[in-house]
């Protein structure tokens, strides 16, 4: 499948699930080799704070009004401080790994269709671990100007449902959009920024715009309904049904099932992330075709190759 080719606003959405189809268990096998260990581990360590201070945070059954917090932070400070660090550290390499997985797949899906492996992927990481942390500092500076500036049509675009996910999906575009640039030229950061807006504001501003729009709209119900079922129906009937004070053992029964709630939401969530990347990763490289003519232009000289 073409990555650079001039689409509609349809072939926004029928490529995106096309390039599913054809490479979504190659690129979902990758993924999942390369964050799975992370995941495993931060559900680990979500296990062990629910176990350690469930008694404090009202999860086995005891109020926690009636926890004394300066005698539970006294006796248990050594392990809190490591259980947060842990997952801090955790979180932040799942949330690089999980941003900058997508764009360094279709880079290597660009160059190579799929005969690549999770080896190329790494190296692809090892060669771009200075873009990637750079990239993440100036996306931190960028944080506050971006939270002043979207703050005004946020607040107004708030009061209609669709009109919040059309604004995130556009800054979110611009955000992956000058990664991929970023990672695919020798342009600066604030360069592939500029670019990257430059080619959602550009002549196909409303296709494009309306198709990430769209799909977000489209991700965020899909998402609602597991979350809703799973959070709502098994952690409200689970308090609702067992008294767990009388019935100390059924604790450790509840932590398991609230653990595969959460853990069920974050693989979802995860997923749902990749789909919405991959969706702005097919709108990136046409919108790139329509700007600069890169397959057009290859498909020339490939002409004027073979008639030598």
């Amino acid at each position: 499948m073409e990555l650079y080719k001039s689409r509609t606003f349809g072939d926004f959405f029928s490529d995106t699930f096309a390039f599913l189809k054809q490479n979504g268990k190659h690129f979902f096998k990758q993924y999942f080799i390369i964050n799975g260990v992370f995941i495993l581990a931060f559900i680990a360590v979500l296990f062990m704070g629910f176990y350690f201070f469930g008694d404090f945070l009202g999860l086995s059954g005891v109020q926690a009004s009636s926890v004394d917090f300066e005698n539970f932070a006294n006796e248990n400070a050594g392990v809190f401080i490591l259980l947060i660090s842990l997952l801090i550290i955790i979180v932040t390499i799942i949330s690089v790994v999980n941003y900058t997985f997508t764009p360094f797949y279709l880079k290597l899906y660009e160059a190579n269709g799929k005969n690549f492996s999770t080896k190329d992927i790494i190296a692809t990481y090892k060669e771009n671990i200075g873009k990637v942390i750079l990239f993440f500092l100036v996306c931190i500076l960028l944080m506050i100007p971006t939270a002043i500036v979207a703050a005004i049509p946020y607040i107004i675009l708030m009061f209609t449902f669709v009109g919040v996910y059309w604004m995130v999906g556009i800054i979110m575009f611009i955000y992956n959009g000058a990664f991929l640039e970023y990672i695919h030229s020798k342009k600066g950061v604030f360069e592939s920024f500029g670019y990257s807006m430059s080619l959602i504001f550009g002549k196909k501003f409303w296709h494009a715009s309306g198709a990430i729009w769209l799909f977000y709209l489209m991700i965020g119900i899909v998402m609602l309904i597991p979350f809703l079922f799973l959070y709502f129906f098994v952690i409200v009937s689970v308090l609702t049904e067992q008294n767990l004070d009388q019935n100390p053992g059924s604790n450790i029964t509840f932590l398991v099932i609230l653990l595969i709630v959460y853990a069920l939401i974050l693989i979802l969530a995860i997923i749902a992330n990749n789909f919405i990347q991959l969706n702005q990763g097919i709108v990136f490289y046409s919108l790139k075709e329509e700007k600069e003519n890169i397959n057009t232009k290859s498909v020339i000289d490939q002409i004027g190759t073979s008639t030598e």
